[in-house]
């Protein structure tokens, strides 16, 4: 199909519309009686006119334009693998994954044992505001009110109907479309009994028509249900397993039923209790309480059970463990259970679950989510975005970029998810910000304001179960008199673009209250607030500004530090001989807590010099506190840290403890380990930087200081298998880590693990990858000024939230001559922008390491985590020759993060 223009009248039919032409529009009533059903874009599309879909999918290579500043109406699943331009217009989401129970997540359940005592058959009135329940001891009819459409939780109990006269052991119930005819299953007399009523959905004055006898068919029907039209009937047989199909001579007149046909689910349910249809008939469903679960059906030809295929299971054995009763709401949005097992009535949303592309190019203008539960699985950027009463989104595990204004009236389910506010003016954000609704991450990276006024004003009060995170240059306002709640913090500014955090009302408190630990509260401008119900007492501002009015803030706040050197008893001597060992020492250190309530989040060992050496051969490894100081494992020492990771690479790793500990006061510590007997001539360095230790404390920011002597093993067998002997001098002195560059010559780069190589490259240089194939002597060289190449692909791991603290670019160089430069920029946009460049000393006529940027660099701008990817992340290298050939031979990067925004050494750094 290359072109559709709707003038007159359109249906759909349910079916799929596919547009495969290029550079084509489709215009006229898209809308109303005349809305779209499944959209599936292979070509290039712009919908000329607002537009309704069912659900909308853009394939790959495909692309949709949205109607210019007008509204694209999704009333089902969007899965974009193509592009998407919003055209400045609005996308309205109101569908869900309708009938389809893959998707179904479980809400709430509301117990209906008060007044049953086995409840069996379910249905609801037509509007869902009334919900029917069969109790198959108390032989009745329980009618409940919904004072919220197909909410089960704000049922409340009406009246019961006794169905006792017509059968004392009653199943499954439905009703007619219009609802004025009830139709129960009964177990005792193995039929369908037929009601009318004097009401739609009133069955308080129900009289018995009619029955109709299905014992020829099964002697235990346990559910009945009908086509949409009532010339079909359909009754699950629980002791044959088996839907039985009957045809009507009259629209829901039971006594005009002949049987027609069956479908066996023996192979799905051993147990099926109840059943149901889709709207449309193309979907069965069969509930048992056999497995606990729910059986989906297709059918090729509608309300004809001769055809079903079966294609999915769903359990609900969390929830009910003998299951009788299953309905869907009218739309077919949201399903229910109800059973033995529990005596409730569970509730399950089956939402419209987004997917694709929904950033950059594909990123959307406003967006509305107007009912229904929409799940976001995959990151989105929107200019507005709002949630209007009724509407649930769930964003587990991504990322939501708001541009514009956030209004929530109905339930946003944060999950693992961040919201980030990113907009170039004021935003606001209003509605329900907390509760049910409260933001996990939450980070704001407006600008805009400037102090005097402000990038963010919160409307509501705020709560954010994981980072609240503002970063410099931000500010926000939180409405006075009421109490904003954060896990914890991340306020990081800087020296000349602080955080301002302010009231909605000037002079009246805000209220916060942050509840756990670190925080990290740097360069801010605080007024008026209050945070005396703050879990950890006065919230500490380092180099921060009373700005006024503030209640339980700590404006002088200083950083916390330890000190790591060697262990009382010195380091440990060489320990690989000719025996296996176990519960050995292997290296040895102390650290010395400033501040008394330290924690060390992780703790990395450096390993060099590997030679011989197969992690697979150690085992055990634990960090323990040589509580006796004597340096060599004993039933007095405590572990700490959890079990030790050890990783090789070449001739350098780690060994990494990443359980966190408690560090309140000087300790020696010992690492030690299981091993098999090593290989002759093996060898293996243990040393311990300032950078692998990582800390946090109260104030979340932490420093560590000092060295420590490295330990070297070895083995060397005398005399064709003799005792082991030490080789070389002892241990040198411990060195700390080197920063800055000098031009000492024929130095070499190294391989220290907390530097990363880049693995691709482009632009202008000769053989640019020879500076990553660790290979020394080889050489990316040009001799031509300005002349560029990019690394990229250097395979960083930032964890999300991180605040980056500065960025080190470590290269090898060298000139054929003692002259020319190099300039050194850093991108975080994939190559469009690129920061100031930094420019080596001059070169030497050999090679030199030099280092540009450092731990508290970040090259004149603000980081953050996610641009510390591949597709992201690019140094780029221009070179300055002078009359000769500048060179390469190695080139690396390392990032310093921190998870609260500590010094360098105590953040963590990659």
């Amino acid at each position: 199909m290359t072109l559709l223009i709707v003038g007159g009248d359109f249906d759909n039919n349910s079916g799929t519309i596919y547009l495969t032409g290029s550079s084509k529009t489709i215009s006229g009533t898209l809308v109303g009686d005349d809305q779209l059903s499944d959209v599936v874009v292979t070509g290039s599309y712009t919908a000329s006119n607002n537009a309704t879909t069912s659900d909308l999918t853009i394939a790959s290579g495909g692309s949709f334009t949205a109607p210019a500043a007008g509204l694209l109406t999704i009333d089902g699943v969007y899965t974009n693998s193509g592009t998407f331009d919003n055209n400045s217009g609005t996308t309205y989401f109101t569908g869900a994954d309708y009938f389809d129970i893959s998707s179904a997540s479980y809400v709430h359940a509301t117990s209906v044992a008060a007044q049953a005592s086995l409840s069996f058959g379910l249905a609801f009135s037509d509007d869902g505001l009334k919900l029917f329940s069969v109790d198959y001891v108390g032989q009745e009819i329980n009618t409940y009110s919904l004072s919220t459409a197909w909410d089960i939780s704000t049922a409340s109990f009406v009246a019961s109907k006794s169905v006792s006269a017509q059968d004392t052991a009653p199943t499954g119930l439905t009703f007619s479309d219009d609802g004025m005819k009830l139709f129960v299953a009964g177990d005792t007399g193995n039929d369908i009994n037929e009601y009318t009523l004097d009401a739609a959905f009133d069955v308080s004055n129900a009289s018995f028509v009619d029955s109709k006898s299905v014992s020829a068919q099964d002697s235990q029907p346990t559910d009945v249900t009908f086509s949409s039209d009532g010339l079909k009937m359909f009754v699950m047989g629980y002791n044959t397993r088996k839907v039985y199909e009957y045809i009507l001579d009259t629209a829901f007149d039971v006594s005009t039923a002949n049987y027609a046909t069956l479908y066996n689910v023996f192979s799905y349910q051993l147990a099926p209790a109840g059943l149901a249809f889709s709207n449309d008939g193309h979907k069965m469903f069969v509930a048992g309480n056999n497995g606990d679960d729910v059986d989906e059906f297709t059918l090729t030809t509608p309300w004809s059970v001769a055809t079903a295929v079966h294609v999915d299971t769903f359990s609900f054995s969390t929830e009910e463990t003998y299951a009788y009763g299953f309905a869907f709401s009218t739309d077919g949005s949201r399903m229910y259970i109800t059973g033995d097992g529990s005596d409730a009535v569970h509730e399950y949303h089956l939402p419209a679950t987004h997917s694709g592309a929904m950033i950059g190019i594909s990123a959307f203008g406003d967006v509305i989510v107007a009912d229904n539960v929409q799940v976001f699985q995959t990151s989105a950027s929107t200019t507005d975005f709002s949630i209007l009463s009724g509407a649930i989104v769930h964003a587990s595990g991504t990322t939501l970029d708001i541009d514009g204004d956030y209004t929530n009236n109905g339930i946003f389910t944060a999950s693992t998810s961040e919201v980030l506010l990113s907009g170039s003016s004021q935003q606001t954000a209003t509605g329900t910000l907390s509760g049910a609704s409260a933001f996990n991450d939450l980070t704001v990276y407006n600008t805009s304001g400037t102090g005097a006024t402000q990038s963010i004003v919160f409307g509501a009060p705020v709560t954010t179960t994981g980072t609240f995170t503002m970063a410099a240059s931000t500010s926000a306002q939180f409405l006075a008199g009421a109490t904003s709640t954060f896990n914890t913090v991340v306020w990081q500014g800087a020296e000349d673009s602080h955080v301002w955090l302010a009231s909605t009302e000037a002079d009246t408190q805000w209220y916060l209250d942050v509840q756990s630990i670190p925080m990290t509260v740097e360069f801010v401008t605080a007024s008026d607030s209050n945070a005396s119900s703050s879990t950890y007492g006065p919230i500490p501002a380092f180099n921060s500004i009373d700005g006024g009015n503030n209640s339980n803030w700590n404006f002088n706040a200083e950083y916390g530090s330890t000190t790591i050197a060697d262990h009382d008893a010195t380091q440990v001597e060489n320990a690989f001989d000719f025996q296996s060992k176990t519960d050995e020492a292997l290296f040895a250190f102390k650290l010395t807590p400033e501040s008394g309530t330290a924690t060390v989040t992780e703790l990395v060992v450096t390993l060099s010099g590997a030679k011989k050496i197969d992690t697979a051969d150690f085992s055990n490894i634990r960090l323990l506190k040589d509580h006796d100081n004597d340096g060599v494992y004993d039933a007095t020492d405590e572990q700490v840290g959890g079990a030790g990771v050890m990783s090789i690479s070449g001739f350098s790793g780690g060994i990494t403890f990443s359980t966190d500990w408690l560090a309140t006061t000087t300790d020696n510590y010992i690492v030690v380990a299981d091993w098999s007997v090593p290989d002759s001539g093996s060898s293996l360095n243990f040393e311990l930087f300032t950078s692998g230790v990582s800390m946090e404390d109260y104030v979340g920011s932490y420093t560590v200081s000092g060295s420590v002597n490295q330990a070297q093993h070895h083995r060397i067998n005398k005399g064709g298998g003799g005792s082991a002997a030490a080789i070389g001098d002892p241990a040198p002195e411990g060195r700390s880590e080197e920063t800055g560059g000098t031009n000492e010559g024929g130095e070499l780069i190294g391989d220290d693990p907390n530097y990363f190589w880049p693995t691709a490259h482009s632009g202008d240089w000769t053989n640019g990858a020879y500076a990553y194939d660790k290979v020394d002597g080889t050489y990316a060289s040009t001799d031509t000024t300005n002349a560029s190449s990019s690394y990229t692909g250097h395979g960083f791991s930032v964890p999300s939230g991180n605040t980056i603290t500065g960025i080190e670019v470590k290269m090898e160089i060298s000139g054929t001559t003692a002259a020319g430069d190099i300039d050194v920029e850093l991108s975080y946009d994939g190559g469009s922008n690129w920061t100031s460049a930094k420019t080596t000393p001059t070169l030497t006529g050999t090679d030199a390491v030099v280092t540009l940027g450092g731990a508290s660099d970040t090259w004149g701008r603000s980081w953050t985590y996610a641009e510390f990817n591949n597709a992201n992340f690019a140094v780029r290298v221009i070179g300055q020759p002078s009359s000769n050939t500048v060179q390469i031979d190695a080139i690396q990067v390392r990032v310093y993060h921190q998870s609260t925004g500590g010094g360098a050494g105590g953040g963590g750094a990659i």
